[in-house]
């Protein structure tokens, strides 16, 4: 989705576009030894939906919302409720 919004409704050529382009400023992330919950709140904060986990300075993975709602549905619901519902217009 953010390469079609950063390239083809901007109408600018996707063969021609370099990463740093289009890539995200300022990456969040969480440690892999933090807890669920420390990544469900840098997630809430920064209205993202994949946060990139990192450990020894590299990046281990990427922790997703459907992630949460699948291994810990009673975060998710939480989760759901102040973030997605405040946030869903209408």
């Amino acid at each position: 989705m953010i390469l079609l919004e950063r390239t083809i409704c901007l109408h600018r050529d996707p063969e021609k576009i370099e990463v740093g382009d289009i890539m995200s400023p300022d990456i969040k992330t969480v440690h892999a030894l933090e807890k669920l919950e420390k990544a469900i709140k840098i997630m809430k904060e920064n209205n993202i939906k994949k946060l990139p986990v990192v450990q020894n300075n590299e990046i281990a993975g990427i922790i997703t919302v459907i992630d949460i709602s699948r291994t810990r549905p009673d975060l998710s619901k939480r989760f759901m409720e102040t973030w997605v519902k405040s946030t869903w217009k209408d």
